[in-house]
């Protein structure tokens, strides 16, 4: 339980210094394999083109 402890505050959400940790260590593998960092694409409400018929 310590190491919860130290890592989260009583609300259950993890410390700022952690948090900030964590998103560095994420941001420099994204740099390493060249991958996009940040916020989430927002999920499309239509597809990219029609679905084609099978008949």
């Amino acid at each position: 339980m310590a190491r919860y402890e130290e890592l989260y505050d009583r609300s259950g959400l993890p410390s700022e210094a952690y948090e900030g940790r964590i998103t560095g260590q994420i941001a420099q593998l994204c740099r390493v394999y060249g991958m996009e960092c940040g916020a989430p694409e927002v999920a499309r409400s239509q597809p990219r083109a029609s679905q084609l018929a099978l008949v």
